[in-house]
């Protein structure tokens, strides 16, 4: 899975109170009202709306109405690490919603809501969900189905590696006296154990 890096143009959450320019784009959403953002965004060539933490009610009606307009930008749910649950049952209240993409590194509560959903498209990126079977029951209207998987041991092994790799480069730019690359090396060191902390 690791993670999701996009070029595309995407919509971050929140955007109420904080409006933001859509990344990638020329468009900037700071002075604009509610109908405002729902038609500009509507009709730009965003690819997808995306964010980390359950839309509040006033975005939940923005990205429905931006989605009843146009059904062809997808709504990406993602979660790092260091969050325990994802409760996705916010998602029914999206009606116009089509294209789900859902990246969680968490356990999700309220899984079989997918089964309520009229997708066309699903992609699951998700560590914790070991069992498939309500796919089953999911809308018969859905035409692209990706599942990723990924072995979460083997990703703590890997960060694992990258943080004595770069301890053992650490401790040989000391010995060596090169104050760029310790500095260098110190940084990069610094970054892969933080991202050990949040396994």
């Amino acid at each position: 899975m690791g993670s999701y890096v996009s070029t595309s143009k995407f919509l971050e959450l929140p955007f109420i109170k904080k409006r933001k320019s859509l990344t990638s784009s020329e468009l900037i959403l700071e002075k604009m009202n509610d109908k405002e953002i729902i038609e500009t965004v509507a009709n730009s060539n965003i690819n997808h709306i995306q964010t980390t933490e359950t839309p509040r009610k006033e975005e939940l009606h923005i990205i429905n109405e931006i989605l009843k307009i146009n059904p062809n930008i997808a709504f990406r749910h993602y979660f790092g690490f260091g969050v325990e649950y994802a409760d996705i049952s916010y998602l029914l209240k999206l009606n116009h919603l089509k294209h789900l993409y859902l990246d969680l590194y968490c356990k999700i509560q309220n899984i079989d809501v997918i089964q309520k959903l009229d997708l066309e498209s699903l992609t699951l990126s998700c560590f914790n969900v070991k069992e498939y079977s309500f796919l089953r029951n999911v809308s018969s209207k859905i035409k692209y189905l990706t599942i990723e998987l990924e072995d979460e041991k083997k990703h703590v092994e890997e960060q694992q590696q990258q943080i004595d790799q770069l301890t053992k480069q650490l401790e040989e730019a000391q010995q060596n006296s090169s104050a760029d690359n310790e500095n260098d090396l110190k940084k990069q060191l610094e970054e892969a154990e933080k991202r050990m902390e949040e396994l």
